[in-house]
């Protein structure tokens, strides 16, 4: 069954993803998207606003027009208490990251956050969460420290 009711929560969501990733992309335009030395300060900005955009006006678009599923007592389906506890999480943990970088550098805030997420918010096993999130900073040091030449903030070992 459908209804003809707009899911508000994606209608918001939507709404505020494509305000901010139009601010981003509008910010980020004057910055420069390459120079002679490589990728300028507006290359992942406008790269990440751009993508933001479209998958913003998607979801606008899904709570606008979409299909809307009902239970046959033509109730909307019940929201997930557990993923909205898990999206919760999500935000507080990546809320903590920012001063756990600024102590710890880009790449141990950035692995504690990534540690959370696996282990915490996706319940894997303990070495999996931990390979996981060494995977992925390693990653992030190769893209950025090695293959762009770009530093990424070392937090209080800035004197090493």
């Amino acid at each position: 069954m459908m209804t003809g009711k707009t899911p508000y929560g994606d209608l918001l969501s939507g709404l505020f993803i494509t305000a901010l990733s139009i601010y981003i992309v509008t910010a980020a335009v004057p910055w420069g998207v390459y120079g002679a030395a490589g990728p300028g300060p507006a290359f992942f900005p406008l790269i990440y606003g751009g993508l933001m955009l479209v998958l913003g006006l998607v979801l606008l678009g899904r709570s606008l027009f979409g299909r809307r599923t009902v239970s046959a007592a033509g109730e909307p389906p019940a929201v997930d208490p557990e993923g909205r506890r898990a999206a919760m999480a999500t935000w507080l943990a990546l809320a903590a990251s920012i001063p756990a970088m600024m102590l710890l550098g880009f790449l141990g805030g950035f692995f504690l956050f990534a540690f959370f997420l696996i282990k915490v918010i996706f319940h894997k096993p303990l070495i999996t969460s931990v390979v996981a999130a060494v995977a992925i900073t390693g990653g992030l040091y190769l893209l950025f420290q090695v293959l762009l030449d770009v530093d990424l903030p070392l937090g209080m070992f800035k004197g090493r």
